[in-house]
């Protein structure tokens, strides 16, 4: 409170002072002061005047300059992630989810039989699943552990021409073989497969084995007897490397593809293991933790995507086709994960987080 009082009184004495001063001048002096400062004060009225404009002209060249700058990067930015995202609808023709009264726990790995019969590897439940064409069950094996017969994670399945059944044990580092009704034939395992977590496996059209090597970040090729016929891949980033492999379909070319997880692509090559070409997903760049693949018999390629709910569609030469993906009211896909399509090129699909298998009808053009 003082210091304001000391303040106020200052002021007072100061307009005081002025006044005195004004009244002490000759009346003429008076006069030409107060015409002196009115002058100046046009004169700096007239300044900020004119310089409004060049003020108003620079921001309006600035916010320009600012605007065609969002427009270049949004064009680059649509041309960087490719065309947009393009769904279409997909046709459910069956979803099972249960076998022996117990639901599948996160199904990763899915192979159809020469049958139609559809087998899944449960990984929550370290169990294989063999689903009749109709989705009832047909026969069940597996349970945790390390002996025969048993996994830690059966993550990948495959079925060769005569119905023998080969699981990725991921963590006893093995691939298993079995009868399609479940019967213990034999195993690719740490004496000749040295393996680092394998999660899939595939057989070619004439008898080949090929394991995702996954921490290994390899493809090992095998014959009927087990033993190593070919390997290719390591870690890195180059065209024939891979940072983690997961998905691997041979399709009825015998053509190998490699679902690269560090790299987010699919990677595709002959059964010698010579780089033919990759695929970029679009909806992979951000992440992909499992990244899987199938094809159908017109080299359609199919790779899901479960951090967007999607399943991206190529052509066989890399064009970008389309997306089965959730509609609104309408949520079809709960963390998609493994895929596979039958002779009649229906797909069927892992969802994995509602513990589903999804049989959807072909895709149309």
């Amino acid at each position: 409170m003082a210091l304001a009082k000391k303040k106020a009184v200052r002021s007072g004495s100061s307009q005081k002072a002025g006044r005195a001063s004004v009244k002490s001048a000759p009346k003429s002096k008076a006069v030409k002061a107060v015409k002196k400062a009115a002058g100046e004060a046009g004169e700096n009225k007239v300044r900020r005047d004119n310089a409004k404009p060049a003020a108003g002209g620079r921001g309006l060249m600035v916010f320009g300059l600012v605007v065609g700058l969002v427009i270049v990067l949004a064009v680059a930015g649509r041309l960087r992630q490719g065309p947009p995202v393009k769904l279409l609808p997909a046709q459910v023709l069956t979803v099972f989810s249960a076998a022996d009264n117990v639901p599948l726990a996160s199904p990763r790995g899915i192979a159809v039989g020469p049958g139609g019969e559809v087998y899944v590897a449960d990984l929550g439940n370290n169990r294989v699943v063999k689903f009749n064409p109709d989705g009832s069950v047909n026969a069940t094996w597996g349970s945790a552990g390390s002996e025969s017969g048993q996994f830690k994670e059966p993550s990948g399945v495959a079925v060769d021409a005569q119905g023998s059944v080969y699981v990725a044990d991921a963590w006893n580092g093995r691939i298993q073989k079995f009868s399609d009704k479940g019967g213990y034939v034999g195993e690719i395992g740490a004496k000749n497969g040295n393996f680092y977590s394998p999660r899939n496996v595939a057989v070619d059209g004439q008898g080949f084995i090929y394991v995702a090597d996954t921490g290994n970040s390899c493809v090992k090729k095998f014959d009927a007897e087990a033993n190593l016929a070919k390997r290719w891949g390591e870690f890195g980033s180059g065209r024939d490397r891979f940072q983690e492999t997961f998905g691997l379909y041979v399709d009825r070319d015998n053509r190998i593809y490699v679902g690269d997880a560090g790299n987010r692509k699919i990677k595709i090559f002959d059964n010698q293991g010579k780089f033919q070409r990759e695929q970029i997903v679009k909806g992979w760049k951000t992440g992909v933790s499992w990244p899987t693949v199938a094809v159908d018999s017109a080299g359609r390629i199919y790779a899901p995507d479960a951090q967007n709910q999607m399943i991206w569609i190529y052509s066989r030469e890399g064009k970008y086709l389309g997306c089965w993906g959730n509609q609104p009211g309408k949520d079809l896909f709960a963390a998609p994960l493994g895929i596979a399509v039958d002779g009649q090129d229906n797909v069927y699909v892992c969802n994995m987080n509602r513990g589903q298998i999804i049989k959807l009808a072909p895709f149309k053009d």
